[in-house]
């Protein structure tokens, strides 16, 4: 009997460590777009802390151009494989370990793009860079079958005002991005 509640014993707590290993991995998880790999919402908590921490952050709220269309021609299927694209476009614009970008829901993605120096990484430099990621956006043909191909544009409103907290920066920016929309879409507002 002491052998079969030993044995017990032992099958319960390997057990109990895979559930408490899977719900750390998860926790851990909680700032990341399972769809796009991109991190969420969750994570602007910790771009606050750097933001407080002595590091500014340029704002550029991004958008699939009619995304609405394209789930509803070619299905969710393909509207999930145009935000992976988007989304892997976006990651390449990035410097790795100092911008970030968030998912923050549907097609908008947000990103946080470093200032170093803003005398020199200023308004023009960034349009310039913004633009040339909508030009890549543009020119992307995204295979969503054998059969199908297809394109899609992108807009961006920018915000730069490096005075400003960061909640008003994405206000900003997104107010930007409307902007951009309103004005025919496909484009770049500061």
């Amino acid at each position: 009997m002491n052998c079969d509640l030993l044995m017990l014993s032992t099958a319960i707590a390997a057990v109990s460590c895979c559930v408490w290993k899977n719900f750390f991995q998860d926790k851990n998880n909680l700032d990341t777009d399972h769809l796009t790999g991109m991190k969420n919402r969750h994570f602007l908590q910790k771009i606050e802390e750097k933001e407080m921490s002595g590091n500014k952050y340029y704002v550029v709220f991004a958008d699939i151009d009619f995304f609405k269309n394209i789930n509803d021609t070619y299905g969710h299927d393909a509207g999930d494989i145009a935000l992976k694209e988007f989304s892997r476009i976006l990651r390449q614009s990035i410097k790795s370990g100092s911008d970030y970008i968030i998912r923050w829901g549907g097609e908008e993605f947000v990103l946080f793009l470093k200032v170093n120096d803003p005398n020199i990484f200023n308004k023009e430099i960034l349009y310039d860079r913004i633009n040339n990621l909508r030009k890549t956006i543009e020119r992307s043909l995204i295979s969503i079958n054998s059969n199908n191909q297809i394109k899609f544009t992108s807009s961006f409103g920018v915000s730069i005002d490096l005075d400003k907290n960061i909640e008003d920066r994405i206000k900003i920016a997104d107010k930007n991005l409307y902007e951009a929309k309103e004005s025919g879409r496909n484009k770049v507002v500061i």
